[in-house]
């Protein structure tokens, strides 16, 4: 065994062991506020010798090499006689946090300063005190971090049109964002304190209870839709999310969606407008896609060739045994309006005939060719049996 290690262990020695192994620096103050002791970490802190430290008072800390002050801006942190008092009291100074800054950093480093009460001498007076000085700049930094990250969510939340409410774990609101698709349907605007029943029209208050209700149940993302009918606007159509947070609260966004069932409404109506002047036309018309394949078709086109719409459904447009009719719709893929006329029988075995065929090019948004529509009209037919001459006009 070392001498080191055989050497008695006294109280002072594992006094300074412990304390310069303590993470937070301290400062030993006398009942004036003079420091007559310190850590390790103390002076790491400080950026100080032990030696710069003592002597100190601690009722002014702008003898710090630093320039410290409180978070509103006052020009040094103290203590001062209030805090003397409270110390002699028995009492503790509640924690205060100091930015100081230094030359060779462009950001500060942040600590929280802490005092609390020696135990009374004998004669019931005031001993001193400790003083903790904690450097918490990193918690500093993820908080101002994660405070710009909510200023930037808050930001992006009060620019969308979008009804916002943030709830407590009771349902009142404490934060809100009133779009500008509600300006109808919400005249008031003291919202924080009060649950959405209060101010909300009674169907999307109710709307907002149920997805509540199921999304304490279930912790997932509920939906609900709500229709209004309101004087001077007419319907109204919106859309809601609600989101339980951990802490029991939640996150409710409303979105008018009034234009955009409007729209989908009348895209459907055309769709159906089309869909029943293809089937419905006198003449035969068919889809194909990039690679000539046949997507779909009219029940003039089946008429037209006797074969069923299932076989005609997905038919290699280019494996025909006439191909007659190939380079109008190959012209097609390449953007072009094309024309057909003449005589054409499809199939083998297929009584063929006089045609007059159009073809078109179908686009995307971009322009992109991704297929075509063919019309297709037969003039006369051609007879199998007066050697292919024709006879006399189609229906």
């Amino acid at each position: 065994m070392s001498e080191h290690l055989q050497a008695p262990v006294t109280e002072q020695t594992l006094t300074g062991f412990y304390a310069d192994r303590i993470a937070s620096g301290v400062l030993i103050c006398a009942a004036a506020g003079v420091i007559v002791d310190c850590n390790r970490t103390a002076t790491e802190i400080m950026r100080l010798g032990h030696d710069e430290i003592e002597g100190r008072t601690v009722t002014d800390l702008g003898w710090l090499p630093a320039s410290p002050f409180f978070e509103d801006g006052r020009p040094a942190v103290r203590f001062g006689e209030t805090g003397l008092e409270e110390l002699r009291a028995g009492r503790s100074v509640p924690p205060t946090v100091v930015g100081a800054w230094h030359d060779d950093r462009s950001e500060p480093d942040w600590i929280l300063v802490s005092a609390h009460p020696l135990p009374p001498d004998e004669h019931g007076r005031a001993s001193g005190a400790v003083v903790t000085l904690t450097d918490i700049t990193a918690q500093k930094c993820v908080e101002t971090l994660y405070a710009g990250v909510v200023d930037e969510l808050h930001g992006v939340l009060h620019a969308l049109p979008d009804l916002y409410f943030r709830l407590d774990p009771d349902g009142f609101v404490i934060d809100f964002n009133i779009g500008s698709g509600f300006d109808a349907h919400v005249t008031s605007d003291d919202f924080l304190g009060r649950r959405p029943d209060e101010f909300l029209p009674a169907e999307v208050a109710a709307g907002m209870r149920k997805a509540r209700a199921q999304a304490l149940l279930t912790r997932e993302v509920q939906t609900f839709e709500v229709t209004l009918e309101t004087p001077g606007v007419g319907t109204s159509c919106f859309e809601g999310r609600h989101v339980t947070l951990p802490d029991g609260g939640a996150v409710v966004i409303v979105r008018d969606m009034t234009e955009q069932r409007r729209a989908r409404d009348e895209l459907a109506r055309s769709e159906r407008l089309y869909r029943s002047f293809f089937e419905r036309a006198a003449v035969g018309m068919f889809l194909f896609d990039d690679r000539l394949r046949l997507t779909t078709c009219n029940d003039a086109i089946v008429a037209m060739t006797g074969l069923p719409r299932e076989r005609l459904i997905g038919l290699d447009l280019r494996g025909l045994r006439d191909q007659s009719c190939t380079p109008a719709l190959e012209a097609a893929l390449r953007g072009l309006d094309s024309t057909y006329r003449g005589a054409y029988a499809p199939t083998h075995g297929t009584v063929g005939g006089l045609v007059g065929l159009h073809a078109q090019p179908v686009t995307e948004a971009d322009g992109t060719v991704v297929g075509g529509i063919a019309v297709v009209t037969r003039v006369a037919a051609l007879s199998p049996t007066d050697g292919g001459r024709p006879t006399a006009p189609a229906d």
